[in-house]
């Protein structure tokens, strides 16, 4: 009925919203990796 076909698309959605989540993070995780790389890179010549 509806309510079910509301509840697996309410359930899909959120899914793909959490998955993305995790995308993002991991994908800002290794941006800030590389960074503090680059940062620890330009430092040692000092």
């Amino acid at each position: 009925d509806l309510a079910t076909g509301k509840r697996i698309g309410i359930g899909l959605v959120s899914d793909s919203l959490y998955h993305l989540s995790i995308h993002v993070a991991m994908a800002l995780m290794t941006a800030i990796s590389k960074t503090e790389k680059r940062r620890e890179d330009c430092l040692q010549p000092f």
